[in-house]
């Protein structure tokens, strides 16, 4: 398990024999060159091999409604970033769930970016939090919008808030069924 769940320190500590090894690198077409990158420049043999692609859904008007109607979005990946930047603008603080998808967010426009040290469920939720307080501060500012602490977009789609005792609750259930 790497120190930090992000490709480029998957690639820096990998275990493997140093200046020699193949591997195949299964990932998604739309995944960054950190790992083959990073594997590469330590000597190993990378071939790469895009296993799937990511495409965006379409939207129906509802959806669209619901996603201007949130007050913070909650994003996992720079590919479902791209898509709420380019569908819905980049207004909303934004929580990630680690580096990688913050990055994104920040090359995208979003001048409000909440992301855990170490990504995960727990973290993630830490950062709707702070992406719900630092949205309901800039309502009650001069100029401000309207804020509220009960809806947060997750992944595109405008649902309640939760707590974080629910995303923990959510992540012992996940891990029954993953078993």
């Amino acid at each position: 398990m790497p120190s930090k769940a992000t490709g480029k320190v998957l690639a820096q500590e990998l275990p493997g024999p140093a200046g020699s090894g193949r591997v195949l690198y299964p990932a998604s077409a739309k995944a960054a060159k950190d790992v083959e990158g990073g594997l590469s420049a330590r000597g190993f043999q990378v071939v790469r091999l895009n296993t799937y692609d990511t495409v965006s859904a379409s939207w129906t008007d509802e959806q669209r409604q619901l996603g201007q109607a949130a007050t913070v979005v909650a994003l996992a990946s720079p590919s479902a970033t791209q898509i709420w930047a380019e569908r819905m603008g980049t207004q909303h603080p934004a929580a990630c769930i680690g580096e990688t998808s913050a990055k994104a967010c920040r090359e995208a426009g979003f001048s409000q970016v909440f992301f855990p040290e170490s990504p995960g469920l727990e973290g993630w939720a830490d950062s709707v939090e702070q992406a719900l307080a630092a949205a309901v501060a800039r309502a009650g500012a001069p100029g401000g919008g309207v804020a509220s602490e009960d809806a947060v977009s997750v992944g595109g789609f405008a649902i309640p808030f939760v707590s974080k005792k629910w995303f923990g609750d959510w992540e012992e259930r996940n891990k029954k069924f993953s078993k």
